[in-house]
């Protein structure tokens, strides 16, 4: 992902996180708040998502929002917690 290609030129930055939580999958929204589809099979739950800025020294240069499938979340969760 972007991390990986962002170390790989070697560039120092750090990362704010501005909102994080779990919305309903019809709350979703992207960077602009207009309403976006989430494309996780069966979607039961919450979504845990958050948005943050990848900074380039002192000004951000990225904006991010993720959204996480909340059942690998879980497995990973679970899976850690067992390890």
């Amino acid at each position: 992902g972007i991390g990986k290609a962002i170390s790989a030129m070697g560039l120092q930055t750090f990362r704010k996180v501005l909102d994080s939580g779990a919305k309903n999958g019809e709350e979703a929204v992207d960077l602009f708040q207009k309403p976006i589809r989430l494309r996780f099979p069966e979607l039961r739950d919450k979504v845990p998502y958050k948005k943050y800025s990848i900074y380039f020294g002192p000004e951000p240069g990225i904006q991010l929002l993720e959204y996480f499938n909340p059942n690998v979340v879980r497995h990973l969760l679970t899976n850690l917690s067992e390890g």
